[in-house]
């Protein structure tokens, strides 16, 4: 056999053997960085746990009023605060500089008279001429050059309703968004009424939007003089506390009609 061949077949022998040995170490500290990551992971398990408080403040603008509602994106990276005159800002919670603010009523004038936080990002302000609005703030995560995220707030209004006829007298009010797309408002007032207007949205098979309106008045006697109001999320069932320590319960899942469910006193004797 040429002894060239035969060399040049014992080069490639050793360069294979070689290739071999370093693909079986190449396996063998692969394994073994696993089981390192998985131990590095799981040492925390064993020990004892620990709580870091994080504490930051941060100085708001003077010139904006007190907030009546705060809030918080996930990221913890933006907050945003309600003051009474309807302009809802939003600032840096790292240096607590203004980032966005954006006026929510119709009227820059307009102020707020309560605000109700339901369902985490969802805001119903009353103003203080009876108006309503149903505001959902919500806060989205955006990535530019070199995979930059950036938190970017959205406001969107889901519904508006115009001030009640009786508005001088009214006490408080609700409103909710049913799973149905059904928007109810609850109205009480003075003269211990409570009005009921439901708006059930629907939509076709081309996307024409058909609104369908209900007004219903609680006419039922009351053990008392209502003090406080309670709805649920869906705005199916209606409570009602009286100053005589009774509880009322109505049942609204029917758009055109409500029914009285429950009647019950929550103390012992009158209070």
């Amino acid at each position: 056999m040429d002894e060239k061949f035969r060399k040049r077949a014992r080069k490639r022998d050793n360069l294979a053997k070689n290739i071999i040995k370093i693909g079986g170490i190449l396996v063998i500290a692969s394994v073994l960085a696993i089981l390192v990551l998985i131990v590095k992971v799981a040492l925390p398990l064993f020990a004892p746990s620990q709580l870091s408080e994080i504490h930051t403040s941060v100085q708001l603008d003077k010139n904006a009023p007190a907030p009546l509602m705060l809030g918080l994106d996930s990221y913890q990276e933006l907050f945003h605060a309600l003051g009474n005159d309807g302009v809802l800002r939003f600032y840096s919670i790292k240096d607590g500089k203004l980032f966005k603010e954006q006026q929510l009523g119709s009227q820059p004038t307009a102020a707020i008279r309560q605000v109700e936080q339901y369902l985490g990002s969802i805001n119903n302000i009353l103003w203080q001429d009876g108006s309503l609005t149903m505001v959902e703030i919500s806060y989205v995560p955006q990535y530019g050059e070199q995979n930059r995220r950036t938190i970017v707030p959205r406001v969107r209004t889901l519904k508006t309703w115009a001030a009640p006829s009786k508005n001088a007298k009214l006490k408080m009010s609700m409103v909710r968004r049913s799973e149905e797309n059904r928007f109810s408002r609850i109205d009480l007032f003075a003269d211990n009424s409570i009005h009921i207007s439901h708006s059930v949205i629907s939509v076709d098979l081309f996307d024409n939007e058909e609104v369908e309106n209900y007004k219903i008045v609680m006419a039922d006697k009351m053990p008392g003089t209502i003090t406080t109001l309670a709805l649920d999320d869906n705005g199916d069932a209606l409570y009602a506390g009286t100053d005589k320590g009774y509880i009322v319960r109505w049942d609204l899942t029917e758009n055109d009609s409500i029914k009285k469910t429950d009647t019950f006193g929550a103390t012992d004797g009158e209070k």
